[in-house]
């Protein structure tokens, strides 16, 4: 490959054996990207490749395979400055343009060459898993805003139930959990990345404890076991309190705990002097928790099985509890999370709420209102009353016509 400006396009392998068969490729302007490479393949420029991803087929990783990269000669001498826009050009790219065609990872060359398609080496390997972890991440955290309820004030301002410190903690997570291989050298686990990641070791040989049976106090447990691990065995006075109310004290409903004042007053103390470890509430984490092991199997939440806790905890007023633990489990879901929500489950359990003051539409007014439209709004009692007396006139006009006529 010579060292130059390309124009770099992200198709699906249908659309490459259409290019082949027509020898041509009919696509919109705005999917071509043009790139810098040298001799060795090197870019220096990874924001032009990380455009070309986003303006190529939407995929699921199961299908990534169906990702190429067709790499061509720049086939118009104005191609470079009418892509910087946005526009609706269509263009007809010949294959004997084509410099060259790569799937987005070595995994993929091979498992597409065993059905018959030749392919040269990656270029963008490394760009690609970043993309791809960096989209995942992002969709992650939008399912996950699908239960950050804002509500604007009646002084214009804005409360929610998950705050961006939250979300940046989440993120890190969420980089370990997927990609834990290419999360950024400089990233450091977060107390929420140890929530995420968090199994219970058995007493003897310390692995994972894999067994589903766990007890609602056995999760309260855990969330003592999960702040001495983080905290290094230095628990503060607050946690010393949980431990020794847990201990003389009988838990088989996890939300009633959640619900219980006395509980609340202990959590309240725990967030005051961990405010970093515990930026979420440490009922979302208890919660959490339990929902993680009870309710996601496979990639899926189960919904049906959430109703009746969340619905409690709205009831008893909990809602930013309630939010940052729904917050918390479909994030951790991964980006397909809500694939299978019922479509009125925040309805029926409490969490949807009036809309936003500027959202309101105001009642029409008589100004917005005909002259004609006016006159029957305000005199709506005067033309009832009018009707019925025409139809006591039509009444009487009918018996006289058949007594003198």
């Amino acid at each position: 490959m010579k060292k130059g400006f390309y124009s770099c396009i992200s198709i699906t392998v249908s659309e490459w054996q259409t290019w082949q068969l027509f020898r041509e490729l009919r696509t919109s302007a705005n999917r071509w990207v043009e790139i810098q490479i040298d001799e060795q393949g090197n870019i220096s420029d990874d924001r032009a490749i990380i455009e070309l991803f986003n303006r190529g087929p939407d995929l699921t990783p199961d299908f990534e395979q169906d990702i190429l990269i067709v790499v061509a000669k720049v086939f118009d001498d104005q191609m470079q400055e009418r892509l910087t826009h946005d526009t609706n050009d269509i263009y007809y790219c010949g294959i004997d343009l084509v410099d060259s065609v790569f799937a987005v990872t070595e995994r993929n060359t091979k498992l597409l060459e065993v059905r018959g398609i030749n392919l040269q080496k990656p270029l963008f390997e490394q760009q690609w898993l970043k993309f791809r972890s960096n989209d995942d991440i992002s969709r992650s955290l939008k399912n996950g805003n699908y239960f950050d309820i804002i509500e604007q004030n009646e002084d214009n301002t804005k409360s929610v139930g998950i705050g961006d410190p939250v979300k940046d903690q989440v993120a890190n997570a969420l980089g370990f959990r997927f990609y834990p291989d290419i999360s950024d050298n400089n990233w450091t686990p977060s107390a929420l990345t140890e929530l995420f990641s968090f199994q219970r070791k058995l007493p003897i040989s310390g692995g994972d404890d894999p067994t589903p049976t766990h007890t609602d106090l056995d999760y309260c447990i855990d969330l003592g076991l999960l702040a001495r691990r983080r905290l290094d065995k230095k628990l503060t006075k607050s946690f010393l309190e949980y431990g020794g109310y847990i201990n003389y004290k009988t838990v088989d409903d996890l939300v009633a705990f959640v619900l219980d004042t006395n509980v609340e007053a202990i959590f309240d103390k725990i967030q005051e002097d961990e405010p970093l470890d515990f930026i979420v509430r440490p009922e979302a984490h208890l919660l959490f928790l339990k929902w993680k092991e009870k309710f996601f199997e496979n990639s899926k939440i189960e919904w049906e099985g959430l109703r009746s806790d969340v619905k409690r905890l709205i009831e008893g007023d909990k809602n930013v509890i309630s939010q940052q633990a729904l917050f918390l489990l479909t994030c951790y879901g991964g980006p397909a999370a809500l694939s299978n929500l019922p479509k009125d489950f925040k309805k029926e359990v409490g969490l949807e709420t009036s809309p936003p003051f500027s959202e309101i539409i105001d009642p029409v007014t008589p100004f917005q209102l005909t002259w004609g439209q006016v006159f029957i709004e305000k005199n709506q009692d005067l033309l009832g009353k009018i009707t019925i007396y025409f139809a006591y006139a039509v009444l009487l006009l009918q018996v006289v016509l058949i007594l003198f006529f």
